[in-house]
């Protein structure tokens, strides 16, 4: 496939699909933005909690970063109880560590995170 072809496919996409989804936390209330991942075809799923649990009434809500922080450090036992595959289990878990030092930071300073 040719760049312009690629191009094409993009520009009716972005027409059809837009680059994010703006919701709020299920447990807050604040906002989450919930961005279009175009390699995989569909939006990210970091945020969502049905990914998680698997659950069909947990499909359409989301946390905010800020309460996966929380839930996360403050909340494991929750978090093994709530999630019930270890493989995304892990998948949070390396996310979270992985971006844990820019995210503290961020938190210490009151600002906010978006995932990427």
């Amino acid at each position: 496939m040719n760049s312009t072809k690629i191009s094409e496919i993009e520009a009716k996409r972005n027409k059809i699909l837009p680059n994010f989804i703006l919701t709020n936390c299920f447990q807050c209330k604040g906002k989450v933005v919930v961005k279009y991942r175009i390699p995989i075809g569909e939006y990210s799923k970091k945020n969502n909690l049905g990914y998680y649990t698997e659950k069909e009434e947990d499909k359409d809500k989301y946390f905010c970063n800020r309460c996966a922080f929380r839930l996360y450090f403050n909340e494991k036992e929750k978090i093994r109880k709530l999630i019930s595959s270890q493989k995304k289990a892990q998948h949070l878990r390396a996310y979270i560590h992985l971006k844990k030092t820019e995210f503290l930071n961020k938190l210490k300073n009151g600002e906010d995170i978006i995932w990427n």
